[in-house]
C-alpha cells in the first residue's frame, strides 16, 4: 500500500534541484557576459575615439556600468555573510560559567 507522501517528496526535491540548475546557469551566463565585457572594454581601449557620438566609448561605458551595479550588488551580499558568520560564531561557542562551590552553595551547616 503506497502513500501520496514518496510522491510529493520526489517533486519537492525535483523543484529544488531544478531551481539549483537555473540558478548555477543563470550565474554561469553573468560570468561569461562580464568576462565578454571586459574582454571587450581591454581590447578597445586604445581606440580612434570619433568624437562624442563614439560607438565603441558608448559600449565601453555600458560595460563599465554593468561592472559597477554588479560590484553594488555586492557590498550588500558581503555584509549579510559577516552578519551570519558573527551569529554562528556567537552560538558555536559555548557559554562558560564559573561555578563557585562554597560551603554555602553546597548548603552545608558548619556547627562550630
Amino acid at each position: 500500500m503506497k502513500s501520496g507522501f514518496g510522491s510529493a517528496g520526489i517533486a519537492k526535491k525535483t523543484e529544488s534541484t531544478k531551481n539549483s540548475l537555473l540558478t548555477l546557469a543563470l550565474a554561469i551566463v553573468f560570468l561569461c557576459a562580464s568576462l565578454a565585457s571586459i574582454h571587450f572594454a581591454a581590447g578597445e581601449i586604445d581606440h580612434d575615439c570619433s568624437g562624442s557620438d563614439c560607438p565603441v566609448c558608448a559600449v565601453i561605458m555600458v560595460a563599465k556600468a554593468s561592472m559597477q551595479s554588479a560590484t553594488d550588488g555586492i557590498e550588500p551580499c558581503k555584509k549579510a555573510l559577516a552578519n551570519i558568520e558573527f551569529i554562528a560564531a556567537k552560538f558555536a561557542v559555548p557559554k562558560i560559567e564559573l561555578e563557585v562551590k562554597t560551603s554555602v552553595t553546597k548548603k552545608i551547616k558548619l556547627s562550630n
